[in-house]
């Protein structure tokens, strides 16, 4: 679209939310609740079954366009509360299980950092480019 979007997927056990910029644009009630894996090194792991970021499910089609910054709460995320937090959030926040910061800076593996501390390092599935002098423009 040549322009800075924010999605907020939100799951609260009942309703999933979907959020475009801080407004709610779509919501299906749901009952297949579940967890999300964070770990790409347990027993059985396929590409099918694991969280990723920028590809979708089950398949190789990948997100064309630039991310940011990407987070995974435990607790869900009022509509107020993720308009606050377009920009940035603090990594110490209560209920963020996991917070990576797509801004070039990598550790020694490649890997992303995760922000929160808690290890779930985001780990390159092919080539990735960083683009310089990008802020979030909200």
């Amino acid at each position: 679209t040549g322009h800075w979007l924010h999605f907020a997927a939100v799951y609260d056990g009942q309703y999933l939310r979907l959020y475009l910029d801080g407004e709610q644009i779509h919501f299906v009630e749901t009952k297949n609740g579940g967890t999300i894996n964070l770990s790409m090194a347990y027993d059985g792991h396929t590409w099918e079954d694991t969280f990723s970021i920028g590809r979708s499910a089950g398949n190789a089609r990948f997100f064309d366009g630039y991310i940011s910054e990407c987070r995974v709460w435990n607790v869900a995320r009022t509509a107020a509360q993720i308009e606050d937090g377009v920009c940035y959030v603090d990594p110490t926040s209560e209920g963020l299980i996991a917070y990576w910061r797509f801004d070039g800076e990598t550790q020694d593996d490649g890997t992303v950092l995760d922000m929160t501390g808690h290890g779930h390092n985001a780990v390159p599935g092919g080539t990735v480019t960083y683009v310089d002098n990008q802020k979030c423009p909200f």
